[in-house]
């Protein structure tokens, strides 16, 4: 039995087509459309819906019945246009030659490193308990906004109804002083909507260094904090 996530490949059909009509109409903010930019826009989009599985031969007929919602559907049509002016306008590094992972590597290359976990949670109306969207969440760190692993991972990022006020942060790699060193780090995480009170959390991490830079996401090294709760003011 295979199972797969048929949002990927909704959203890898709608970013790819947004890219080319951008293209034909000549947009003159759209920096890039390699390969490499599109991919980056895909992960960006796949990093804030929520993903629907199915067994392979039933995916066109559930894929219909998901995109039924027009609310949905014009959701995720914001959140692909909104990768692609994020990453036309932020371009990496050698963006069409390097990986993020490669460019990381290179960079820390012999030296222990700190691999931050992804950092998720979600956000709630106080009156009605329902999920807030349209609210801006930021996470940061003692200096500041903290930078993110890459370019397909916002800071501050926003909250869409198909997430369902969720949102995540995956803090970029950072340099250790030694190895098997341990280390606590402290966030605060931000969120704010117009007609709310703006709501502040702390937390702290405690992670051990490690002896490379680690390129993927693993379901076992996730931080969830706390539900978040927005009051009207």
């Amino acid at each position: 039995m295979k199972v797969h996530n048929i949002m990927e490949e909704y959203v890898e059909k709608n970013v790819n087509s947004l890219y080319e009509q951008l293209k034909k109409s000549n947009t003159s903010w759209l920096s890039c459309d390699c390969e490499n930019c599109r991919l980056d826009a895909i992960s960006y989009v796949l990093n804030r819906v929520q993903p629907h599985y199915t067994v392979s031969g039933r995916g066109a007929v559930y894929t219909s019945q998901i995109l039924e919602d027009p609310q949905l559907k014009a959701d995720l049509n914001a959140i692909c246009m909104e990768a692609i002016r994020i990453i036309s306008s932020i371009q990496r590094p050698y963006h069409k030659e390097n990986s993020l992972t490669d460019e990381a590597s290179k960079r820390f290359e012999g030296s222990p490193v700190f691999n931050f976990p992804v950092i998720s949670g979600s956000l709630y109306d106080g009156d009605t308990f329902e999920p807030v969207t349209d609210a801006e969440v930021t996470l940061y760190g003692q200096n500041g906004i903290v930078k993110m692993h890459d370019i397909s991972w916002a800071n501050p990022s926003n909250t869409f109804k198909t997430t369902k006020g969720s949102f995540s942060f995956w803090p970029e790699t950072i340099k250790a002083v030694s190895r098997d060193e341990s280390r606590k780090f402290s966030f605060t995480v931000e969120a704010k909507k117009k007609g709310y009170t703006t709501i502040r959390h702390g937390f702290e991490i405690v992670l051990m260094s490690e002896n490379s830079v680690t390129g993927s996401i693993s379901e076992t090294v996730t931080t969830k904090i706390k539900d978040l709760i927005l009051f009207k003011e």
